[in-house]
């Protein structure tokens, strides 16, 4: 039945010293994959049993057939190319000054893909003409050279090109060289110095003795931050001579307190300068301003007092004087109050007065002298009220000398 074949494969050949050998059981299967090798090189037959059961191990069959193969060597595969080298260049080219940083960039061609090996190398001036390493064996290939005054000349820039890493050893599988010059690196300019522009007064002149002044310069050029000034004055204060005002300082103004020793005319100058000259009489520029101080205005006088009024708490009798002479009304009917206010407030004082001039002008020396001597030594009040007074006067004039009291009292009556 065409479902119950069964085939077995057996091999004669080199790789079985030219034995038959099984290469598989009794199976269903019509088909066998034979990997061959080096090992069957020469002449094999493969044979196939062919049967109509399962017959298992036993060398038995129903019939088989045969095929003759004859295995060749294997072809060498071709040698993959080392990598070739192409192209070295340089960014920017040469030449160049010393200073400058140089990208060397160099191309491969063949090789494997991704294990291209580069290193490079320099012979110039900086290394006594000899080949120096400047990389080790790397995959990339790209080299920064930085120039500088040890390079002046020609230098030859070099890169190995290799299909592995060789390490530190002397190998390579192509190379390629680019030559450059490098000159020295040009002198820069001198920064020109700080040139002087402006000076000015605020408040501008002329001013009065006493007026602070200031005095503000500027200036063009020089390196931004390293601008030096330094403030002199020539004029009346100084003799007429140049004079110091501030030593060399980064501050572009100067404060002058004028006074009267600074009347008449005066120069400020300002030097300018792109160091600290310190005390040096140096400079890079300077420029003048000139300044008129005047005398300061001599104050009005101040206006003496005037009158406006005068009162009194109670009124007095002087005070009707002063204010009808303050009205310009001096008549008769003006002053007509001052007569009684004046009677009232002095009249038994003026007659107390009087009695006592008129009693002292009839005593004589001696009587006066005792009456003094007996005063002395009494303690008289004479503050507060007329009446007061007048009692404290009579009590120490009668204990004093007695019978000057009567005198003292006909005056003042007819008084």
């Amino acid at each position: 039945m065409p479902d119950n074949i069964w085939y077995r494969f057996v091999l004669r050949g080199p790789a079985t010293g030219n034995y038959w050998a099984p290469m598989t059981g009794y199976t269903k299967n019509n088909t066998f994959s034979w990997t061959t090798s080096e090992a069957d090189l020469g002449l094999n037959q493969l044979r196939v049993w062919i049967a109509g059961q399962d017959y298992g191990t036993q060398d038995k069959w129903d019939s088989f057939g045969d095929v003759t193969v004859t295995i060749n060597p294997a072809p060498t595969p071709a040698p993959t190319p080392l990598p070739q080298f192409q192209s070295l260049t340089a960014n920017p080219p040469g030449p160049q000054n010393a200073g400058t940083t140089i990208t060397l960039t160099a191309t491969a061609s063949g090789g494997v893909p991704g294990n291209i090996w580069y290193r490079f190398w320099l012979r110039g001036p900086a290394t006594g003409n000899y080949w120096a390493p400047m990389t080790g064996y790397t995959k990339t290939n790209t080299f920064s050279w930085t120039t500088s005054a040890a390079d002046l000349g020609q230098s030859q820039i070099r890169v190995w090109i290799a299909g592995q890493d060789y390490g530190t050893q002397e190998k390579w599988d192509s190379f390629g060289d680019t030559t450059i010059t490098i000159n020295p690196a040009p002198t820069p300019a001198p920064t020109p110095p700080p040139q002087f522009q402006s000076l000015t007064a605020n408040p501008p002149g002329p001013q009065n003795a006493g007026t602070t002044i200031t005095l503000t310069a500027t200036a063009s050029g020089g390196v931004p931050g390293n601008v030096w000034y330094r403030f002199w004055l020539r004029g009346p204060a100084t003799g007429n001579y140049w004079a110091p005002m501030t030593g060399y300082t980064k501050t572009n103004t100067f404060s002058w307190t004028t006074s009267a020793a600074d009347l008449g005319q005066s120069q400020i100058r300002v030097w300018i300068a792109g160091q600290d000259y310190g005390t040096q009489e140096k400079w890079d520029s300077f420029g003048d301003t000139t300044i008129t101080i005047n005398p300061a205005p001599t104050p009005a006088p101040t206006p003496p007092p005037q009158f406006q009024s005068l009162t009194a708490n109670p009124p007095v009798a002087g005070e009707v004087a002063a204010l009808a002479a303050a009205a310009g009304d001096v008549s008769k009917q003006g002053l007509l109050a001052y007569p009684r206010r004046w009677g009232r407030e002095f009249g038994l004082e003026y007659r107390m007065g009087r009695a006592s001039l008129l009693t002292l002008g009839g005593m004589g020396d001696g009587e006066i002298d005792r009456l003094a001597l007996g005063l002395a030594k009494r303690d008289l009040h004479l503050s507060g009220s007329f009446a007061r007074k007048g009692l404290s006067a009579g009590i120490a004039l009668t204990r004093a000398r007695p019978r000057t009291i009567s005198g003292l009292l006909r005056n003042f009556i007819t008084g």
